[in-house]
């Protein structure tokens, strides 16, 4: 009688439940394996996958553009910084003050006074590299039926960050009323003037996409229309970012009443330098199917 516990696990791969090997603690040794509409396998390590027979079940429809695919692990994505706080307001200047007799000025109406200048927006931060170069695999199909697709490709690139938008410069005080005092006449006090927008930070860089790994396949097909489609690519690297737009200008404060002027609004931030470029990408890797290369 045959040992039952060196008998192979059948598996059946679906839309829900895909084959994900990215651990070496994920089993790769299979009986039968079972491939229903919508199920993949996705491999981005070294190993050997191994399955005494394989059987496609999708359809045209599929939304699965591969049912295989082997690939180097793709670079992170740069962030983008938060934008920066609205630069601190002006504070608004005092109102005109009387003395106790009510009779004479005892202080004019002051200024408000203008608004911080807003804070320059950061960099973004370069996307990282894809591995520098995809994994090696080993696929034996015993009996295959059904039509296989699979994809070798290496890492992509991650994706530069946006710069930061420049902060919003500070509004400007309002300036103090006017009046009078008796027969004494003030006019109002001018408003302070908005401060600068801050500028925008500069664009960062995708990261570069690695080479693609060495994937050999052997199958026996069940009959002559089972077979496998393959597509031998390169990981393509990250796009990089786009700079930070430049902060709005505060607004300027009003003037007081009685004759003061409003203050000027601040200017608007310059748009940060577009310094980052686009990541490199990879080379190809080698995929043969029984003893052919794509």
């Amino acid at each position: 009688m045959a040992d039952s516990s060196t008998a192979l696990q059948d598996i059946t791969i679906t839309a829900a439940n895909p084959l994900i090997v990215n651990s070496a603690a994920i089993n790769t040794t299979f009986g039968s394996v079972t491939i229903e509409d919508g199920g993949y396998i996705d491999i981005s390590i070294n190993c050997s996958f191994t399955c005494n027979s394989m059987t496609i079940n999708a359809s045209n429809s599929s939304t699965v553009a591969n049912i295989l695919t082997v690939h180097g692990t793709d670079g992170s994505a740069g962030t983008t910084p938060p934008t920066p706080p609205q630069a601190p307001n002006g504070s608004n200047g005092s109102n005109l003050k009387c003395d106790s007799a009510g009779g004479a000025i005892k202080q004019y109406p002051r200024g408000g006074s203008s608004g911080a200048n807003g804070t320059d927006g950061a960099q973004g931060a370069n996307g990282m590299d894809g591995t520098a170069t995809g994994p090696t695999v080993i696929i034996s199909i015993g009996v295959l039926s059904g039509v296989l697709t699979a994809f070798n490709r290496g890492g992509n690139g991650g994706n530069g960050g946006n710069g930061a938008s420049g902060g919003q410069g500070g509004n400007g005080g309002n300036g103090g009323n006017g009046g009078s005092c008796a027969a004494v006449k003030a006019s109002g006090a001018n408003g302070g003037n908005g401060g600068n927008g801050g500028n925008g930070g500069a664009s960062a860089s995708g990261g570069n996409a690695g080479a693609g790994g060495a994937i050999t396949i052997t199958y026996t097909p069940a009959s002559p229309n089972d077979t496998i489609t393959a597509s031998n690519t390169y990981g393509t690297g990250g796009t990089k970012g786009q700079p930070g737009q430049g902060g709005l200008g505060g607004v300027g404060g009003a003037g007081g009443n009685h004759g003061g002027h409003s203050g000027h609004s601040g200017q608007a931030g310059i748009p940060g330098s577009d310094i980052g470029y686009n990541g490199i990408n990879g080379s190809l890797g080698m995929l043969t199917i029984n003893g052919i290369a794509y």
